[in-house]
Formats: C-alpha cells, sequence, structure tokens
C-alpha cells in the first residue's frame, strides 16, 4: 500500500517481496519513502508500483513478476516516451497514463512489453 502525503512525499508499506517498493526492503510503520517530493498520484498492480510525477514523468518497479508493467528493473525507473501524464491506472499485469493530449498509453500485459502503446478507439465525454 501506498499513498501520497503533503509536497509529493510517497511512502509505502509491505513486504517488497517482488520489489515493487523500490527494492528498498519490508516496511510497516512509518514506511519506506518511494520518492522524497514532486509527486502526484500512485497506483500498484499485483507485482508492481507507479508513481505519476508533477513533471508528467511516470516511474515504474517491480522484480519481474508484473510482464513488465514495472518494468522489472527491481527500481524505480522512468517509463521511457512517458513525459506528459496527467492521470494513472493499474492492473494486475499492467499500467496506463493518460497524457495531457487526451491519449492513453498502456504497458504491460496489455502491450507484451514494458513499452507503452497507444490504445486506440476510446472516447471521451463529459458526465453530468
Amino acid at each position: 500500500m501506498c499513498a501520497v502525503f503533503d509536497g509529493g512525499k510517497v511512502q509505502c508499506w509491505g513486504q517488497d517481496w517482488n520489489k515493487q517498493l523500490g527494492g528498498l526492503g519490508a516496511s510497516s510503520d512509518p514506511g519506506v519513502t518511494l520518492v522524497e517530493s514532486g509527486a502526484i498520484a500512485v497506483v500498484g498492480g499485483q507485482f508492481h508500483t507507479c508513481v505519476l510525477l508533477g513533471t508528467g514523468q511516470v516511474q515504474c518497479s517491480s522484480g519481474g513478476q508484473s510482464e513488465g508493467a514495472g518494468l522489472d528493473m527491481g527500481r524505480l525507473t522512468p517509463v521511457a516516451g512517458i513525459s506528459t501524464a496527467v492521470a494513472l491506472s493499474a492492473g494486475k499485469h499492467y499500467s496506463c497514463a493518460r497524457l495531457a493530449d487526451a491519449s492513453v498509453q498502456c504497458w504491460g500485459a496489455i502491450s507484451h512489453s514494458a513499452t507503452p502503446a497507444t490504445i486506440n478507439g476510446l472516447r471521451t465525454r463529459d458526465c453530468d
């Protein structure tokens, strides 16, 4: 479990057995600091964690069981080609970012790699 605090600090709690906490080790109270500042969102799948920074960059971590959704580097690593993200979502073995131009890119089981792929055919609409 992870949370974003004031100032963009990301702290996580749990076992880190698949390096979804950046390989920083198991944690309880007060938690592992994954990012010191600048984060605006954090999401997690079954074996990975991704952080959206205020710069629009996304960084993910996993140790190898996330099918590339956590980039499988064992540490927090930037997702190639994502620099204008405004929102994040994560599933069991994939993550997606909505970009500033309203396009959506996903990586992991959806794109079958750690390289983001554009998801086509999405439409946006206003909800009242």
